[in-house]
């Protein structure tokens, strides 16, 4: 070898150098590509229901019991600064676990209150 210093500076840049900017690199574009995003609705309970198309809904009460059931053109959900509340056109029988059951004939649309800590997770 009649230039080690060359061939130790190569060695550098190839091992730890390149792969420190190629971090740095992938680092920054992945960084501009999930930019975190502000939404303008208050919180989630509103960006969950803003739009929201036909779907069945479960609510996990406050008493720790399932209420749900069909939230379709009839259905309601409030909105900031009001407390959370929901009004489904049509119930449904909630497993323990929080299955969906059989619909419940003859009974009025519910308005289940929900606590913050407990918002409801609406399937489709």
């Amino acid at each position: 070898m009649e230039r080690p210093r060359v061939v130790g500076f190569v060695a550098v840049v190839l091992f730890l150098v390149v792969p420190a900017v190629a971090a740095v690199t992938v680092s920054l574009v992945d960084r501009q590509r999930r930019k975190a995003r502000f939404l303008r609705t208050p919180n989630a309970w509103d960006h969950a229901f803003r739009d929201r198309e036909p779907c069945f809904v479960r609510v996990r009460l406050k008493d720790g019991n399932w209420a749900g059931g069909w939230y379709g053109n009839r259905s309601y959900a409030s909105s900031y600064p009001h407390p959370a509340e929901l009004y489904l056109e049509s119930a449904r029988v909630m497993g323990a676990d929080g299955a969906f059951g059989a619909r419940v004939h003859g009974t009025h649309p519910r308005m289940p209150r929900t606590c913050p800590a407990h918002r409801p997770k609406p399937t489709t």
